[in-house]
């Protein structure tokens, strides 16, 4: 088995190496034709999904990263932009008790977090745009990638990457999407440097 390292360097595929998630042949997995992620998993390490050269949760879909890149940010929003495992939603708690004038369970009529506070990658951008009044949105966007406003309010949060890296090893482990159940964290570290 070759080093992690080595692993790691050939994940860095241009779009036209990348094989189809069709059964059927069909053109490269380019930004213009991909409807679905590329779903893969090395071995030793968590499922991952490919979107346009980037790496995401295998549930996140295509279409739905892609508009939360392009998302209208409204002059009044705030978004809570953080790596994974960096204490985003203490942030978004935080920030929904300052918005908000009753803050509690019943807030947003019993709705969850994720709803009144969506991650715009996982939800897209049409989720967005359709809640009203000032919006708290959070994200796991590079720099590159966010929707920029020069009126809207950024918070960025960072976290020891000790703590991150462990906190988002367990977090891989847990979650059954991931299939990772008995993931090594050695082999993750590796994966963790190489993002």
């Amino acid at each position: 088995m070759a080093p992690l390292s080595t692993r790691n360097r050939r994940l860095c595929l241009t779009d036209s190496e990348l094989p189809s998630t069709e059964r059927n042949p069909s053109p490269p997995c380019s930004p213009e034709v991909q409807e679905t992620a590329f779903v893969f998993q090395e071995p030793g390490l968590p499922k991952q999904s490919r979107i346009d050269g980037e790496i995401w949760p295998p549930i996140f879909k295509p279409a739905f990263v892609r508009s939360a890149k392009k998302l209208k940010l409204r002059d009044d929003d705030v978004l809570v932009c953080t790596y994974p495992k960096c204490g985003t939603t203490w942030i978004q708690h935080i920030c929904s008790q300052l918005m908000s004038d009753n803050y509690g369970p019943n807030v947003g009529h019993g709705k969850e977090l994720c709803v009144t506070s969506p991650m715009i990658e996982r939800m897209g951008a049409k989720f967005a745009e359709n809640l009203e009044g000032r919006r708290l949105l959070k994200t796991h966007f590079a720099w590159h990638n966010l929707p920029k406003n020069s009126n809207a309010k950024y918070i960025f949060a960072v976290r020891n990457p000790k703590d991150c890296l462990t906190s988002y090893f367990f977090h891989n482990r847990n979650f059954k999407i991931y299939d990772f159940e008995y993931g090594q964290f050695s082999d993750f570290f590796e994966l963790f440097l190489g993002e």
